[in-house]
């Protein structure tokens, strides 16, 4: 083990962004039972509160308790443990990915929405460069993170195709620090604080986290052996300031990594890709009376990646897009209505220089688009049993005939502890600018290609009491029009891909999703989910492995010390050449795999007399070799997706 890794660590006192949990500190929270804790207010399926069993929709929540107790380095790996999530990796990014349900088509994250406090997250020339926010996110200020798997267009526009999700921030914090040493050469600090000052609150996190990497090694498209060390280097700031009914939002990502290239064949450099994020959201709520309140949001987010394209030309993307949105909501006793609308404005390019910085080309010329949205919902409790949710949204994009989404929601309380839900949405994803328009050595772009569509159906029962949560979930989605890349029938271009509307897809699949406290140190998560999928004829065609266990135990011996031991186990990866003819099968087979992670937090107060913390954590504890499907491009079988273990220790000091 190479201890060398510094971390400061910033965890914010747990306050819910919900009214009724506004001045419940982190300490309360997570001494509550169960039965309390399912009653904590969620926000994304519907933009407001509601409670999650209640809710129209099927959703994981991880809460700071368990990214506290089971531990992580990055948003990454705590969302990687949410039911149903598959985390691939890929060539050109390693920790860009998140498959919900079986659903992976690029190398992009476009087909899950990204928010950060109900605010999207996401760059309109590729629709999915996320690894930044993904690596970079301070962990410690996350007050929760909710996972809606399946299609939310309606509220949310692009990208909610799959799922959304949606980080919260806390509301409240003690000034916290922590470092860390760890593999790699890793180093890390984290640090968060609060001001409050009459009405005025402000709350700040930073993070950085940088590691020289673990080695990947595998042969290329051309059959050659290489290797590259898959280094990070990550910044990450965030800022909420809150002035009465003003809010100011603002989180700035700066990562570097190493990837294989935007091909995978090596070159004989190693390559890096360099990427600025920055969301930057002003917000204001108006209460017109007790039963009606507007919401007005204006939402910066800027892109600017910096890579090696060649090996000695460097290629630049950027993307400028500001979104402007109000939103109503209107409480008239048993219905609930909320209509609003949108209007995205989208500019950026792609241009390739050379060593020097002299322009060569221009891959995506400049441009701008104006995307616009309109959406309703209305919410009608039948009874104290049942109620009922129907919606819609329509959406336009530019060149693009406008689409209609609909939305239907029932949700049924059999008893006080049991229910059921019936769920139907659609989603729709018009072509990103890197799809339509790109025209590079490795990938060309289609101007002609349709929207991508998705129509799903969840059917789920539920049944919670104070020690425990049980659900069972069905759904089948049905995708058309997806857009893929082939190779090009440009047979001078060898390596070129092109963009193109392939078919059908037809997703089903269960989930078995449970909670269970048997004691009040005792926290127990698991989930099973088995999803299959078929187009073209063919079963299982995305590649994801069928099966995903998850189990998560943690116990809490003391005040502020707990053990922690996660596993996320998956069964085979499918063969790409079912997919590909051609494909090449030159490395490790992806074969069945257990990613596990143990934390320890040790609180070494009553032996110092000072508010320290002892954290260690452990990820991949079993160091396994872990191998996905090469879903990008194909031409070869597999690479490898999870580096070998790495062992990382800290501290965190609290100032009272």
């Amino acid at each position: 083990m190479n201890l060398t890794h510094l971390t400061l660590c910033c965890s914010l006192l747990l306050s819910s962004h919900v009214a009724q949990a506004q001045n419940m500190l982190i300490e309360d929270l997570l001494d509550l039972s169960l039965e309390k804790l399912m009653q904590v207010r969620i926000i994304t399926i519907s933009k407001t509160e509601e409670v999650l069993s209640h809710s129209p929709g099927v959703m994981t929540v991880i809460t700071a308790k368990e990214i506290a107790q089971f531990g992580a380095n990055s948003l990454y790996e705590v969302i990687e443990r949410a039911t149903s999530v598959y985390t691939p990796g890929a060539y050109a990014n390693a920790q860009n990915q998140i498959s919900l349900r079986g659903d992976l088509s690029t190398i992009y994250d476009n087909h899950v929405l990204l928010l950060i406090n109900g605010r999207p997250f996401r760059d309109s020339m590729t629709g999915g460069n996320n690894f930044p926010i993904y690596s970079a996110f301070p962990v410690g200020i996350i007050e929760r993170v909710e996972v809606v798997r399946g299609p939310g267009s309606v509220l949310y526009g692009s990208n909610a195709y799959a799922g959304v999700i949606n980080v919260i921030t806390k509301a409240e914090t003690n000034t916290r620090i922590a470092v860390k040493a760890g593999s790699f050469n890793a180093k890390a600090t984290e640090a968060s604080t609060m001001f409050d000052q009459g009405d005025l609150k402000l709350v700040a996190g930073l993070k950085t986290f940088k590691e020289d990497g673990w080695r990947l090694e595998a042969k290329d498209e051309a059959g050659k052996p290489g290797s590259t060390l898959f280094g990070e280097d990550n910044m990450g700031a965030y800022v909420n300031a809150q002035y009465r009914n003003v809010t100011l939002s603002a989180f700035l990502a700066k990562s570097t990594e190493n990837r294989w290239g935007t091909v995978p064949v090596w070159e004989g450099r190693e390559k890096l890709v360099k990427m600025d994020r920055a969301l930057i959201d002003l917000g204001y709520e108006h209460k017109f009376s007790d039963t009606w309140r507007t919401q007005l949001n204006a939402t910066l987010n800027y892109a600017f990646v910096d890579s090696n394209y060649t090996k000695t030309d460097l290629l630049e993307l950027y993307s400028n897009d500001t979104l402007v949105e109000m939103t109503h909501f209107v409480d008239s006793g048993k219905w609930k209505w909320l209509f609003g609308g949108v209007a995205n404005l989208m500019s950026g390019h792609m241009k390739q220089y050379d060593s020097n910085h002299k322009l060569l080309s221009a891959l995506i010329a400049e441009n701008r688009k104006t995307w616009y949205s309109g959406y309703v919902q209305g919410d009608y409790q039948l009874s104290d049993a049942l109620r009922l949710v129907l919606g819609g949204q329509v959406i336009k994009a530019e060149q693009v005939d406008s689409k209609w989404v609909p939305r239907l929601g029932v949700v049924y309380q059999i008893s006080s502890q049991t229910g059921m839900k019936a769920l139907y949405g659609q989603a729709y994803r018009s072509a990103f600018q890197v799809e339509t328009a790109v025209n590079a050595t490795t990938l060309k772009g289609n101007p002609a290609l349709a929207p991508e569509t998705v129509a799903t159906l969840d059917l789920q029962l539920f049944h919670n009491t104070k020690d425990y949560q049980l659900s069972a979930t069905y759904f089948q989605s049905e995708q058309q029009n997806l857009i893929t890349r082939i190779p090009s029938a440009n047979t001078a271009v060898s390596l070129q891909d092109i963009y193109v509307n392939r078919g059908e897809m037809s997703f089903q699949g269960l989930e078995l999703q449970s909670q269970f406290v048997p004691t009040s140190r005792l926290l127990i998560n698991a989930s099973l989910t088995y999803q299959t999928n078929e187009s073209e004829g063919k079963e299982d065609f995305s590649m994801v492995p069928n099966w995903m266990g998850k189990l998560g135990i943690s116990y809490e011996f003391d005040k502020g010390s707990s053990i922690g031991l996660f596993n996320n186990w998956f069964s085979d990866g499918h063969d790409v050449a079912m997919k590909y003819p051609n494909t090449k099968h030159v490395n490790p087979e992806p074969d069945t795999y257990n990613l596990m992670t143990l934390n320890l937090n040790l609180n070494l107060k009553r032996w110092t007399g000072l508010p320290i913390t002892l954290d260690t954590y452990v990820y991949n504890v079993l160091d396994e070799d872990i191998y996905a499907p090469e879903f990008g491009r194909s031409r070869i079988n597999s690479l490898p997706a999870k580096q070998s273990r790495g062992i990382y220790v800290g501290f965190q000091y609290k100032f009272d």
